[in-house]
This record gives C-alpha cells, sequence and structure tokens, in this order.
C-alpha cells in the first residue's frame, strides 16, 4: 500500500536474501545416490481457483477426453519452484527483474571445467536460451487430478472481473530489484472480487470460471538423488508452517494504526486471479515414499519407508525444522504474505483506479510503499 493511500494493492515484496549463491556439482541421472521417492499430495482450494486455458473467456483448463479439469505440473511444479528461489536464495530460470546474483545466467557456473549449478537449479533443472549446456533436474510434478467439488464443474459459476497490472514504471509498485513478488491472501471469500464503479469495462474484463472453495485435487512428487539439504528445502516449500505469528506495525498497516499481531498457517497462492482474491491453496502431504539407498532394490534388499500419519507429520517437522525457526527479513516478509488468517486487518484489496496511476505518472510523484512488516 502507498503511503497515504487507504487501499491495499493486491501484492507486496518480500526482500532476497543478501547471502552469495551457493553452486555444487550437481548430481545426474545414469547413477543412484542420495535421497529417492515420491510424494502424495492433496490441494485444497481456500479460495476461488482459477488456472486458465488461455482463452478469452477463461474456463478452467481441462483434459480433452474427458472434460475434467486439472491443474497441470507444469503450473505446480512453477508455484514451489517460486517459493524454493527465495527461501532457498538461488536464481530464476527467466530473465526478470532481480539483481545481478539471482539471474539464470548465474545459476551454472564452470570450476576446472566442472559445471556447477546452484540448488534450484539443481533440483529442478537447468535450460537457458543460446546455452548448450542443460540439466534434466531431479523432480518431477504429476498433473492435480480432480478429487472432489461442491459443485459439479459443469455448474461452476462464471464472473466477470478486471486483469492487468502496474507497469514496472510505476515505482509505488515496484520498488527495487532486490525484492520477489507475492500477493494477499483474501482469506474466506467465496467469490472473486468483482468490476468496481470506478473501473473501466472492455478487453481487460474477460469472463472466469473459478472452480469454487472446497475443490479438490490429488497429485504426486518424485524425486531421486536428492541430498538432504535438497529434499529438506523442497519439503517446507511444499509443506509450509502450520502455525506461524506475524505482527505487522503500524507503518505497515497505514494511517492512525496500532500494530496488529496475526496467528494462522501458511499457505500458497497459484493461478490467475490473483489480484481479485483467487488461487489461497492448502497442500497437503498425505504420504512419503522415501528410500536413502535405491540400489538396495537390486541387491534383494527393501530399503525404501513409506510414511503417512503422525510418523510422516514428524519427519517433515524433523527436515524442516531449520526453515521454521529462521527469522532473517526473507523469511520473515515471507511469512507475513503467505500467513492465511481470519480477521486480517490488510483489507480492502484491490488497485487503485486508472486514474490514480494517470496523475502519478504525468507528475512524476515519487510515492513510496509502506513496508511489508
Amino acid at each position: 500500500m502507498p503511503v497515504g493511500e487507504d487501499f491495499w494493492n493486491p501484492y507486496r515484496w518480500v526482500t532476497l536474501s543478501n547471502r552469495d549463491v551457493e553452486h555444487e556439482v550437481p548430481r545426474y541421472h545414469h547413477t543412484f545416490s542420495g535421497l529417492s521417492g515420491r510424494l502424495w499430495c492433496e490441494l485444497e482450494a481456500l479460495t476461488p481457483l482459477l488456472i486458465g486455458d488461455g482463452q478469452n473467456h477463461i474456463q478452467f483448463v481441462r483434459y480433452k477426453h474427458n472434460r475434467q479439469p486439472y491443474i497441470p505440473g507444469t503450473s505446480l511444479k512453477g508455484a514451489v519452484r517460486s517459493l524454493v528461489e527465495v527461501v532457498g536464495n538461488g536464481t530464476v530460470p527467466f530473465s526478470v527483474s532481480v539483481e545481478n546474483k539471482h539471474k539464470p545466467a548465474n545459476a551454472r557456473q564452470d570450476r576446472h571445467g566442472v559445471p556447477q549449478l546452484d540448488t534450484i537449479t539443481r533440483t529442478f533443472g537447468y535450460l537457458r536460451h543460446g546455452d548448450s549446456n542443460v540439466f534434466a533436474g531431479l523432480i518431477q510434478f504429476s498433473d492435480a487430478k480432480l478429487i472432489a467439488s461442491p459443485q459439479t464443474p459443469n455448474n461452476w459459476q462464471r464472473c466477470r472481473i478486471v486483469v492487468g497490472q502496474p507497469k514496472s514504471s510505476h515505482r509505488a509498485f515496484y520498488p527495487g530489484n532486490r525484492k520477489r513478488k507475492f500477493y494477499h491472501h483474501h482469506p474466506g471469500i467465496e467469490q472473486l472480487v468483482g468490476i468496481r464503479h470506478d473501473e473501466p469495462q472492455g478487453p481487460h474484463t474477460p469472463e472466469v470460471t473459478p472452480a469454487p472453495p472446497g475443490t479438490s485435487f490429488h497429485f504426486t512428487v518424485d524425486f531421486m538423488n536428492l541430498r538432504d539439504n535438497e529434499f529438506n528445502l523442497l519439503l517446507y516449500c511444499l509443506a509450509l508452517e502450520a502455525q506461524v505469528t506475524v505482527t505487522l506495525s503500524p507503518a505497515a498497516l497505514g494511517r492512525d494504526a496500532v500494530s496488529e499481531t496475526l496467528v494462522g498457517p501458511l499457505r500458497h497462492k497459484i493461478g490467475g486471479a490473483k489480484p481479485r482474491g483467487a488461487g489461497s491453496v492448502h497442500i497437503r502431504i498425505a504420504k512419503m515414499q522415501l528410500c536413502q539407498d535405491a540400489t538396495a532394490r537390486y541387491r534383494g534388499n527393501n530399503a525404501t519407508d513409506i510414511l503417512e500419519g503422525p510418523v510422516l507429520t514428524d519427519e517433515i517437522n524433523a527436515r524442516t525444522a531449520s526453515f521454521q525457526s529462521r527469522t532473517d527479513i526473507t523469511m520473515k516478509e515471507l511469512r507475513a504474505m503467505l500467513i492465511y488468517s481470519d480477521g486480517d486487518p490488510r483489507d480492502p484489496i484491490n488497485y487503485p483506479p486508472y486514474d490514480w496511476f494517470e496523475e502519478e505518472k504525468e507528475l512524476g510523484l515519487k510515492t513510496k510503499l509502506k513496508p511489508t512488516l
């Protein structure tokens, strides 16, 4: 939210780590080394969820053979990777506006002729235009298939919304290249935020068909040859934290505000129409197959553990404890953006009217954003 304004713009910024990006020699696919296995996951929509099909009337993407809605594995992988990049202090896959050390050109280093990749690139893969050196990555997300929905998919409600976002020239919304964008949750909403009276209607107001809250999907994550630190980072960014406490300062909350403390779980935000409240989801790891030594099966030994229930919860908590205990600025701001808490005072969430942007651009105002915390 810009200083002096009453609205909450739909996203805020999380500061990237100032530490150097670490690189190591990747583990390849032709040998077994490290942790391998599968995670069975469930995803529940907490607010309307929109994974668009790319058409003007944006339907939820569906399989052609049976017209059932699904979430592509690439969408899931991208959403989780964006978290891993921030928590794990890694490079990004695309040429976006980030500081130099986090740019894709720095994902790969050669030391004495031996390629080394950063943590995120070793896990998710490396493919850069103009570079013949590629790496397939060590994890694979399946599509998320529909389990259940409060309404049959053919009866999901359509609504018209405004799409678009500020340009990077609006410095009130793009404060610098050492930050990453995260969208606010809209806890408890049943329908997307519609078109306000001060918003023009036209080509940027498509009709969309989101899945309603309560719709659930299931998917799997297969992994191989992961180091413990790589697997633990993946687990944290999938499961997140079951409960955190976030205190928002008066400076972050605005005019005449007092500090407020929120308590709640961290939740993911995926898909389209995020500024209108879409995309808050709860991802739960339901079962884990964990193999410490993948070669054991070829020696006639069963070295695979299947973890469920309290044993699985304990394993996840043990492996993610180092992330849950972090109190650096990156993790503090990330928790402030991912917390899903009823009664969140950051409301109403919307962009200002079009005239606000035009005036700010024309007058060259140096509007500053309030801090995330």
